[in-house]
C-alpha cells in the first residue's frame, strides 16, 4: 500500500485541522516515524479484524496507531539519531514521548479518548514492567495492546531484515513475537495475530 495523505489510516477525524498539521510534521522531521506509524495501523487493523472488531471500532484503532509514536516529534535530534545505546537520562527523555504524544493527541478536537489512550499506553507491558503508568495485564486498553503488537512486530522486521534472509523475516519475528508473550504481549492477541497469514503480513514487511 502506498502512502499517501488522503488514505492515512484514520478517516475523517485525521483531515481535520489539527490531525493534519501533526501529520504533517511527522511526514515532514521524521519520514521514518511516519512511515512506521502507517505500518503499524496497517498491521493492527489485521489483528483488529481478526478480533471481529467493528468497522468504527478499527477506525479508532488504526488512528491511535498511526499516531503512536506522534510524540517523538518534541524529542531532541540528538537523542532520535544516536547510534550507540543511550544513557538513563537519554531513556527517560525518550520515554517521555508516550506522555507528550497523549497530550497531542487529547488536544485534538473530535477524536475518540481511546486514540490518546492507545498513544499513552503502547509501551505498556503485559507483566507491569512497561511505561508511562507500569499499568499490567487487561489494565491496559485493547488498543493500546494491539498496537503493542503491532510497534513491536514492525520493529523486528526491520531489524531482522538487516541480518537475514527475507524469506526468513517473517518466521523469526513470529518466532520472537511469541516469545514475549505473557511478558511483553497479551497472549490471546498474539496468537489472533500469529494465525494471519504470511501474504498478508508481508505486504507491509518491507
Amino acid at each position: 500500500m502506498k502512502e499517501k495523505e488522503d488514505i492515512t489510516p484514520g478517516g475523517t477525524a485525521l483531515e481535520e485541522t489539527d490531525s493534519l498539521y501533526w501529520i504533517r510534521r511527522m511526514r515532514n522531521e521524521s519520514p521514518d516515524i511516519f512511515s512506521h506509524g502507517f505500518r503499524v495501523a496497517a498491521f493492527a487493523d489485521l489483528l483488529g479484524r481478526g478480533l471481529q472488531l467493528s468497522e468504527r471500532e478499527l477506525e479508532n484503532l488504526r488512528r491511535g496507531c498511526f499516531l503512536h509514536d506522534v510524540g517523538k516529534v518534541m524529542m531532541p535530534d540528538g537523542i532520535l539519531a544516536k547510534p550507540q545505546p543511550l544513557n538513563e537520562k537519554e531513556r527517560k527523555t525518550l520515554e517521555l514521548h508516550a506522555v507528550l504524544g497523549d497530550l497531542i493527541v487529547s488536544g485534538i478536537s473530535g477524536l475518540d479518548p481511546s486514540i490518546a489512550k492507545t498513544v499513552r499506553s503502547h509501551h505498556e507491558r503485559w507483566d507491569g514492567t512497561g511505561y508511562p503508568d507500569r499499568l499490567r495485564g487487561e489494565d491496559i486498553p485493547l488498543y493500546a495492546r494491539i498496537c503493542r503488537i503491532a510497534d513491536a512486530f514492525d520493529h523486528m522486521l526491520q531489524e531482522i531484515a538487516i541480518h537475514t534472509n527475507s524469506r526468513e523475516v517473517l518466521i523469526e519475528a513470529r518466532s520472537r513475537l511469541k516469545q514475549g508473550c505473557a511478558k511483553q504481549f497479551d497472549e490471546n492477541l498474539v496468537t489472533v495475530f500469529l494465525n494471519i497469514p504470511d501474504d498478508k503480513l508481508g505486504v507491509y514487511s518491507g
